[in-house]
């Protein structure tokens, strides 16, 4: 193509303005001008004797402001649909229009010139057919929104897009004023919009529940982290699987959250109590495996002796500093030196008392008054398993040397009537026990015992599984699993610590 000098007297404007800041000429192109000329030159088409500029309309604007007789221009024989296309393709090549300029360029092309349809235009352009329609939709904005987005000072298009999903243009006002007090990003807008549109919710209601739920997908995440590291930690080989179960709760959780985001809020606190328990180290899952017996609580070699780790995870659980414990079967005491040394007051007693601190007492008859204490942790015996006792006189009290079955869950009902009696409303009763086998009989006494706490009108709230670790055991794991197999039978290698709450 010929270029040519043409003298700026002989061109007369623009075929087509698809800018508004025609007057607007950086000094950089200035500058650039005065040192090295017009690098490219514009193109023109014939017009009633005279010129009109196609594309080039900036460097044109420069060359006249800076003096210069003529420019440097091809010249083409082109109707209006063709001047317009490459007018419209040199501007968004260039990325010299704002978001509303497109969208009103591409109008005009359409609906004002009749040039063709979106795809005709897409074609023409070489643009997606859906950048298009998006920006079309631009122009529907309501006025103070149009000028916002054209600035780009507060408002994106991907902001914009978002917006024009509202049904009305008060909302759209809201939501946008929302955006720009809260610096809300285009993906949060967008789920703003949706609880706006979809469930009717007011904008600054909308606004805190997807605050709300981003801050607490971060803090399921971190917790998700935080679990993931211990559990490996404890079982390095199962690292796999449990990275695989720890991702698929927190994406299960973050679902959740997406489906309901208007509860979000009520999980807050929720988090918070969680973050508390695992500064304390509470367990929130239901299997409690601890390798070894702190030593610190207690006597490791008292019969049927608790470890120091479940009284830990029950007081942490359900109690504060200062609060009242009891244990009505305190055995070696080792529920009195856990609560000393987590600064609760600890309520013991027992009909063979082994230690000073340990007041001798029918648990079916404590000394206290109604709604005394604060939590109870009871570790009734198994039965037949081991006599705590010999005298006769405590033969009628003694659990572990009831009759039968029967007259052993009948002393426990008395026990656990008793616990409630002294307990405070909404307050927890934590039992440790744990199944039989006896003369190839499977016994459930721990759902036996579940059903006599119900009975009384505890609520269940569950249980955990303690795994069992006991040197005893494991000497006579030979002998027991045989029998144990000769009869069908499992070998019991856990016991359960349940929950019952007194409810107001």
């Amino acid at each position: 193509m010929e270029v040519k000098e043409i003298s700026l007297n002989l061109i007369r404007g623009t075929a087509f303005n698809v800018r508004s800041d025609l007057d607007e000429i950086s000094q950089e192109l200035l500058d650039s001008i005065k040192e090295h000329g017009v690098k490219q030159p514009i193109l023109l088409r014939k017009r009633d004797g005279h010129y009109q500029i196609v594309a080039g309309t900036r460097r044109y604007a420069a060359v006249k402001k800076l003096g210069l007789p003529s420019i440097p221009a091809i010249i083409e024989d082109l109707d209006d649909k063709a001047a317009y296309e490459i007018a419209l393709t040199e501007n968004l090549q260039r990325k010299t229009l704002s978001p509303i300029e497109e969208a009103h360029a591409f109008l005009n092309y359409v609906d004002k010139y009749h040039y063709g349809g979106v795809r005709d235009l897409a074609r023409r352009i070489s643009k997606a057919p859906a950048y298009i329609v998006n920006r079309l939709r631009l122009v529907e904005l309501p006025a103070n929104l149009t000028r916002q987005v054209f600035t780009a000072e507060t408002l994106s298009v991907s902001h914009a897009e978002e917006l024009l999903r509202l049904e009305t243009p008060e909302e759209m006002e809201e939501v946008a004023e929302a955006i720009k007090e809260y610096s809300l990003t285009s993906d949060v807008t967008s789920e703003v919009v949706k609880l706006v549109k979809e469930h009717k919710m007011p904008v600054d209601r909308a606004v805190e529940t997807i605050r709300f739920t981003e801050k607490l997908k971060d803090r399921a995440q971190q917790i998700s982290e935080q679990a993931k590291r211990s559990l490996i930690e404890a079982e390095p080989e199962k690292a796999k699987r449990i990275a695989d179960i720890t991702d698929e709760g927190f994406k299960s959780l973050e679902k959740r959250l997406e489906l309901f985001p208007e509860r979000s809020q009520k999980m807050e606190p929720k988090f918070e109590q969680l973050a508390i328990w695992e500064e304390r180290g509470v367990i929130p899952y239901t299997i409690w495996d601890f390798q070894y017996r702190d030593d610190y609580a207690g006597d490791k070699d008292f019969h049927g002796n608790c470890s120091p780790q479940i009284v830990e995870q029950c007081i942490w659980r359900f109690t504060s500093e200062g609060e009242v414990i009891c244990d009505p079967m305190a055995g070696s005491g080792t529920a009195i030196d856990v609560c000393k040394r987590f600064k609760r007051n600890c309520i013991a007693y027992d009909l063979n008392p082994t230690r000073p601190d340990i007041k001798k007492c029918d648990a079916r008859h404590m000394p206290l008054g109604p709604s005394s204490v604060d939590m109870v942790f009871i570790h009734p015996p198994y039965w037949n398993l081991v006599s705590y006792t010999n005298g006769n006189e405590s033969k009628s009290s003694d659990l572990s040397r009831a009759s039968s079955l029967d007259n052993y869950l009948g002393l426990l009902k008395e026990v656990f009537s008793e616990c409630k009696r002294v307990l405070n409303e909404n307050k927890y009763m934590c039992v440790l026990l744990g199944d039989m086998v006896r003369e190839g009989k499977f016994i459930p006494i721990c759902r036996k015992a579940a059903s006599v706490a119900e009975s009384l009108g505890f609520q269940d709230c569950g249980y955990a599984v303690k795994l069992a670790h006991g040197d005893m055991s494991r000497k006579k794991s030979g002998v027991i699993v045989a029998e144990l197999a000769y009869t069908n039978n499992l070998k019991i290698s856990h016991d359960l610590v349940m929950f019952f709450k007194k409810e107001t």
